[in-house]
């Protein structure tokens, strides 16, 4: 992934940002989904960090600042959707801006969908994801400052 910009002030035609690193939480369970996610986001300026399932990305998200979250939604321990809650309920408990949150999902009913959505998740990729997608959909999110330089 490219971020065009290799000064601290947004370069205006690409709206991103390269002062600091932008730190990216993906949750999933899934060691195959882990390597190639991580091989797709393989930029100096991203920092990812694993978590295994719903709770331990809970207690990532609270012990760190994230610019955005990937979250797995069939997961053991607490689901996707059950930590997206309580990432977004611990948000608004401390007064917090609100992450992303894109889910990775292989089922994309129209019933999936609204759960992922009524939990507080900002977007959806469904899986398999392409590194293009992937790459979109990033891009998307870490259009402003990584939170690390503000």
């Amino acid at each position: 992934m490219t971020l065009e910009s290799n000064s601290t002030k947004q370069d205006t035609a690409s709206g991103k940002y390269a002062s600091g690193q932008y730190k990216v939480l993906l949750v999933d369970d899934s060691r195959d989904s882990v390597a190639v996610t991580k091989a797709f986001l393989s930029d100096p300026r991203i920092q990812v960090t694993v978590s295994g399932d719903g709770e331990q990305g809970l207690k990532a998200f609270k012990d760190s600042v994230f610019d955005l979250v990937l979250m797995d939604i069939e997961m053991p321990v607490l689901d996707g959707c059950a930590a997206a809650l309580a990432i977004r309920r611990w948000e608004v408990d401390n007064a917090l801006a609100l992450t992303p949150i894109t889910a990775l999902t292989a089922s994309c009913t129209t019933g999936e969908l609204a759960r992922i959505f009524a939990s507080g998740c900002s977007s959806y990729l469904p899986k398999p994801v392409t590194k293009t997608i992937l790459l979109q959909a990033v891009k998307q999110f870490l259009s402003v400052p990584p939170r690390s330089a503000a």
